[in-house]
């Protein structure tokens, strides 16, 4: 299912998007990767950033525990104490809240204040502070000495057009959840308001907002970086999602292919696909819900989040002895496991999580079993859906005129199951307006239907091995 959003034109499209439909891709299991040790030095981890080996994590204390260290350590499984095997000492900066960390292809470590979480029990000097950091920290030095100074980047967050522009009105942001990419820094928000006029943002509880912190050199208390606002997304799904565990940022992080944003809420993580641009909110959306090895819902505090690849998120608990965890996000997308149609799971909600150019496969649950669509799939990107299984049919039981439809300059490939319409004259099983391979199919017809692979005008059709179009 495509995710649209629409912008509202009041406040000069300061308003959140309207959240039109997501899908849910069901539970994502939690993996044990070890705790952090009871009486040591990290109690409060608040961001996580893979380290360039690929073996380790950094990690930082939020300011609940204000270290001003950042901490690298090997992940264990189970319950097991991670190995704290490094900190580094950063010069020159009080943590006022680190909320997270990120890095970027090139080698460096991106330190993000930026947030500060402003409320009824917040000190008195709180509301003063809508000033926030990021500080930038090459990897070898990190890993090669016992303090840095890091180069830092002064920034505000800018303000609604209906706020007071004459400096009386001031936006507060707490983000725990920011991302490198493309030369800038994103801030993901978990709360939002402008003071001193009460909520001229219009800013909706149960969305987080996106803005665009471009890092540029020569800023300052005095002359801050001023954030880009680019939109924003409602994660409250529906009216059962009472509480703030659904729909309140907490991490956030971007996979090396740079396809992929996730963010993480107590209970969910969101995948944030097939994107244009910086433009994350307008792609393909989808959730899914924590549980553990016992099939029970999960909610945590995962501040941290980063990638250990492009399909595995690696997550870290804001807390003494905190856990440690980590989900598949890609098999959960792209793993077909479902015989019904628009389930998480289904062949259907598996295309529309994909990516460009992925392959979704079959899980062992299809073996020797029908998986029935009641609509036409439309195919409308470059796509690989492949089965190892054993007599594997994909089935439609009501009058479609086509199972599959393949959109113009798509790259499908299709392999080893069976496609049979449903027994009605004019039902066929695939129509190709793309390039299409075949390798390993059949399909089949009852008697009295004419068609079955209809392949329009400046298509292409290759066909490998076994493909069998036979009458039932």
């Amino acid at each position: 299912m495509k995710i649209t959003t629409v912008l509202a034109t009041l406040m000069l499209l300061w308003y959140c998007q309207s959240l039109v439909g997501q899908n849910n891709l069901g539970a994502a299991k939690v993996q044990n990767k070890g705790r952090f040790p009871a009486a040591g030095v990290i109690t409060q981890s608040s961001g996580l950033a893979l380290d360039p080996d690929g073996i380790h994590f950094w990690t930082h204390n939020d300011q609940g525990n204000a270290t001003t260290k950042v901490y690298k350590f090997l992940p264990a499984n189970g319950n097991t104490a991670v190995s704290i095997v490094d900190s580094v000492q950063v010069v020159g900066h009080e943590n006022l809240d680190w909320e997270d960390m990120t890095k970027d292809q090139n080698g460096n470590l991106y330190l993000c204040q930026t947030g500060k979480n402003c409320n009824t029990l917040s000190p008195p000097e709180c509301p003063g502070r809508y000033l926030y950091k990021i500080l930038k920290m090459p990897f070898a030095s990190l890993n090669a000495q016992a303090s840095i100074v890091p180069d830092s980047f002064i920034f505000k967050y800018p303000l609604p057009p209906a706020c007071n522009q004459n400096g009386s009105d001031t936006t507060f942001v707490n983000a725990e959840a920011a991302i490198f990419f493309n030369n800038s820094i994103y801030s993901f928000t978990k709360n939002i308001c402008t003071k001193i006029t009460n909520n001229c943002g219009n800013w909706v509880e149960t969305s987080t907002y996106l803005f665009k912190i471009p890092l540029t050199a020569g800023s300052s208390a005095a002359n801050p970086i001023v954030g880009e606002y680019l939109g924003s997304y409602n994660l409250k799904v529906n009216e059962a999602d009472s509480t703030s565990n659904y729909y309140k940022v907490i991490a956030g992080a971007i996979n090396p292919s740079q396809k992929v944003v996730s963010l993480v809420t107590p209970a969910r993580v969101w995948q944030f696909r097939n994107f244009t641009g910086d433009n994350f909110f307008n792609g393909d959306v989808s959730y899914h819900s924590f549980l553990d090895d016992g099939g029970n819902a999960v909610i945590r505090g995962y501040e941290g989040a980063d990638f250990y690849n492009n399909d595995l998120l690696y997550l870290s608990i804001d807390g003494t002895n905190g856990r440690i965890s980590a989900v598949n996000i890609d098999s959960l997308c792209t793993n077909i496991r479902s015989l019904v149609d628009h389930v998480p799971g289904s062949l259907r909600t598996a295309l529309s999580c994909a990516s460009q150019s992925d392959t979704l496969s079959f899980n062992s649950a299809t073996a020797n079993q029908n998986l029935i669509i009641d609509a036409p799939i439309n195919i409308t990107k470059n796509i690989s859906i492949v089965n190892t299984q054993s007599n594997v049919t994909i089935q439609s039981m009501t009058n479609l005129p086509a199972m599959f439809a393949i959109n113009p300059m798509k790259q499908v490939y299709l392999e080893g199951f069976n496609m049979e319409a449903a027994n009605y004259p004019d039902n066929f099983s695939i129509q190709n307006n793309g390039n299409l391979t075949l390798k390993n199919i059949t399909v089949k017809n009852f008697p009295g239907q004419t068609k079955n692979v209809i392949n329009k005008s400046g298509a292409t059709l290759t066909v490998i091995g076994d493909v069998d179009i036979k009458t039932n």
